[in-house]
Formats: C-alpha cells, structure tokens, sequence
C-alpha cells in the first residue's frame, strides 16, 4: 500500500504538470481550452500537448493515486478520443481530476489565486492547483470556504 504522503505528493505533482500545462497553452493559444469542462478540461490538456493516451504508460498523469489501477480504465478507452468528441460528450471516468467550475458569487480567496484544477479523491482532503501556480491540500471544510 502507498503511504499517504506519497499519494499526496504524486496527485500534487500531477496536477502541477496539468496546471502548467494549462497554462502554457493559454499563452500560446489563449482561449484553446475555454470549450472544454470539468474532466474534459483535463483531457484537453493531455491531447493538446500531445499525450499519447492510447499508451499505458501516459495514464498515471490522468489520476489520483487513490484511484487503485484496476478501476481505471485502459489505453483502449482513449482510442478515438478528440478535441472535438470532447466538446460534445463528458468522458467523466477518463480521469479522476477535474476543472473546478466557480461557486455563485465567484470564490472568496484571501490571496486572489482561484482553485483551478482539483484532485476531490482523497478521503479527508481536496488537493488543489491554484492560478498563482501553487497547489496545495486543504481540507474539505478549508475548499468549501474559498
């Protein structure tokens, strides 16, 4: 079994290189991503950056270490996956991370970094990737007040 913190430290990592990659297409082709929620974000991340996802070995990136292996799906569930089949159908068991859509009101952050990216498995806490590049983990209780 994985520690704790191993998985902690693995989602984090994960959802920096998604963020970062987000980020970076943004930059480049801003408004690239604005057609794509929730789970569909992330997918469009790994396709526009050219993620082979029909490849075993490119999935990690997709999941929370608290998602055990056997519940993934395999490189078979990718084949045929498209920027534009993600405009037009959630693929919600294709990763277990997510876009965060904004609570009415907008979010009420101290700091004015925005949750992002957000990886809501893990039993006791929320690990987060913000829009200032940081990510960290809170408790749900700590998520719910940003």
């Amino acid at each position: 079994m994985i520690a704790r913190s191993s998985r902690v430290t693995r989602s984090k990592d994960n959802l920096k290189s998604l963020g970062t990659s987000a980020a970076g297409i943004d930059i480049e082709r801003p408004g690239a991503l604005s057609p794509y929620k929730g789970k569909n974000y992330v997918l469009a991340i790994a396709l526009t950056k050219g993620v082979d996802l029909t490849k075993a070995e490119n999935l990690d990136l997709l999941f929370s270490p608290w998602v055990p292996v056997s519940d993934r799906p395999g490189p078979q569930a990718y084949a045929g996956l498209t920027l534009e089949s993600l405009k037009t159908k959630q693929h919600t068991n294709l990763t277990s991370y997510e876009r965060v859509k904004p609570p009415p009101g907008g979010w009420k952050t101290k700091t004015g970094a925005k949750p992002v990216l957000a990886d809501f498995t893990p039993p006791d806490a929320v690990i987060v990737f913000l829009s200032n590049g940081r990510v960290e983990e809170v408790t749900r209780e700590q998520y719910a007040r940003y």
